[in-house]
């Protein structure tokens, strides 16, 4: 969660060794679960695909819920950034579909999950859906009390208002998206920077550089609440 990506996949590797050897085949899921989502954090999408489909044969076959919505988390995730957005969506909606009630709280997959489908719907060019689906996925980290959920969310509703065409707010949502990163000591993985640095490339070759910086410091100050509200106001939707 630090962003030391070779310590933590060192630890995981000692741990799925370990529980190999004593045979407690739901602990080596979660372990293949986590070395599979080192693996799309750090852009390497094959091996993740290969340990997240490991992961849920395995799950499947202990009967292990917990490992079995890891594993398709992983896969879903990788799939999206290898650019396969059909598996992505299937394995995305089916992880909603199969999620428990939300009455009280939702529960903590959820708001990724919803944030992750607002990826897909930008990437396909859907900005209506993806702005809809970013803000769901802030309101869900609100009710969580998540900050790597609520940042996540903000860095793709920016996403959103990039493809609709309001630069000026997308700009801003990434400002307030780096400080909530540095305020909670989230650092950016290599693929959720691939995500950010998209975005950014959009608002800053429709903006210019100038005023793109001074969107992004503006946003830097404001919290992600007012962000979420003013985003909702935008003049394209």
């Amino acid at each position: 969660m630090t962003g030391d990506h070779d310590r933590a996949t060192r630890l995981h590797r000692d741990a799925l060794r370990l529980a190999e050897e004593l045979g407690l085949w739901p602990e080596v899921a979660i372990r293949l679960c986590w070395l599979g989502w080192i693996h799309t954090q750090r852009g390497d999408q094959p091996a993740a695909l290969e340990h997240g489909a490991r992961a849920l044969r395995l799950a499947t076959e202990q009967g292990y819920q917990n490992g079995e919505v890891f594993a398709e988390i992983v896969l879903c995730f990788a799939a999206r950034r290898s650019g396969d957005l059909d598996t992505a969506e299937s394995r995305l909606r089916h992880l909603l579909e199969t999620a428990p009630p939300q009455d009280a709280a939702p529960s903590l997959h959820v708001p990724m999950v919803v944030a992750e489908l607002g990826f897909v719907a930008e990437l396909r060019g859907d900005a209506a859906a993806a702005l809809r689906l970013h803000r769901e996925a802030l309101d869900l980290a609100a009710r969580l009390g998540a900050p790597r959920d609520t940042v996540g969310a903000l860095e793709g509703l920016a996403g959103a208002l990039a493809l609709a065409g309001d630069h000026v707010r997308a700009a801003e949502v990434l400002g307030a998206a780096a400080a909530a990163r540095q305020a909670n000591s989230l650092p950016a993985a290599p693929a959720e920077q691939a995500d950010i640095d998209r975005v950014t490339a959009a608002c800053r070759g429709a903006m210019g550089a100038e005023p793109f910086a001074a969107a992004h410091a503006r946003g830097a100050h404001r919290a992600p609440d007012a962000v979420r509200l003013g985003a909702a106001t935008s003049p394209n939707h």
